[in-house]
């Protein structure tokens, strides 16, 4: 069977901690032909200005595309996995 990946409109803003607010959650389902969810993936980005040698907040990045929108809250899974992130991070840094 076939996978195809589908992200796109799934993807979401959150604040997190690379400094606040400057990181997104992007949301990967992976469809098999029939239509079920194979894998779901969780990613973290974000949009570094290598020039300000800054991570841009999102907030900028979304009015730059012409949008005014707000980040909702992350729900329980996404809070799970952005702490989990964060302690990874942090655990290869002190390695």
């Amino acid at each position: 069977m076939c996978a195809r990946s589908s992200c796109g409109a799934a993807s979401r803003w959150c604040r997190r901690s690379r400094p606040e607010g400057t990181a997104v959650i992007g949301r990967h389902r992976f469809v098999l032909d029939g239509g079920e969810t194979a894998a779901l993936i969780l990613t973290t980005g974000g949009v570094y200005d290598r020039g300000g040698r800054r991570f841009l907040d999102i907030d900028e990045v979304v009015a730059a595309l012409g949008h005014a929108a707000s980040p909702r809250p992350p729900t329980e899974a996404e809070r799970a996995f952005m702490l989990s992130h964060r302690n990874l991070r942090e655990q290869a840094k002190a390695a």
